[in-house]
Parts: C-alpha cells; sequence; structure tokens
C-alpha cells in the first residue's frame, strides 16, 4: 500500500477518507523578443541559450540550466490545498494602518 505525506504540513494523507491534491509547479525562463519590422526575421532562442551554454563551465552550466526550467510536484491533505489556493504564492497580507480622526 502507497503511503501519502503532505509537503506543506507532513501529516499523513489517508486516500480512504480525504483527498489528496497533486500540486504541479513549472518554472521556465521567458525570453521576449523585441518587436519585429519590416523584414526582419525573428532571432532563434534555442541558438542564443546554446550560446550562452559553451561560454560557461560545468557548474555553472548545472545552475544555468537549473535556473531555465524546473518542474515540481507537491501532495498536500485538503485542509494545505485551501490554504495554498487561496494564496499560492505566500504573499504576506499588508497591513492595515488607521489613523484616529484627531
Amino acid at each position: 500500500m502507497i503511503h501519502y505525506t503532505c509537503d506543506r504540513c507532513k501529516k499523513v494523507i489517508n486516500t480512504d477518507l480525504d483527498f489528496r491534491y497533486e500540486v504541479n509547479i513549472v518554472t521556465q525562463v521567458v525570453l521576449d523578443a523585441p518587436e519585429l519590422t519590416g523584414g526582419e526575421v525573428e532571432p532563434d532562442h534555442l541558438n542564443e541559450v546554446d550560446d550562452i551554454l559553451q561560454r560557461v563551465d560545468e557548474a555553472e552550466c548545472e545552475q544555468l540550466c537549473e535556473d531555465l526550467y524546473q518542474a515540481r510536484r507537491f501532495d498536500m491533505c485538503t485542509s494545505c490545498f485551501i490554504k495554498y489556493k487561496q494564496n499560492p504564492l505566500g504573499e504576506t497580507p499588508q497591513q492595515q494602518v488607521e489613523f484616529s480622526e484627531n
């Protein structure tokens, strides 16, 4: 039998009694092309990335490749998924300052 644990709160998820939510997060670099005018040809971004990778050493290359694309998967219990859904970026709420009418 496979056992699942919530990656957020570490609680064991009993799939017979509760839902298990799988959250997949993909991050990737976005290369925005400049506006093309007239007969200009769109630049080949793969060649640009290859040129950069050719100029760096192996350790830098591994870090750069990790920065270019990442895919992660998380298991969450219902409670944690509801909290995640309400605030997926984990932003802290801005504290409202109220002034008296003095």
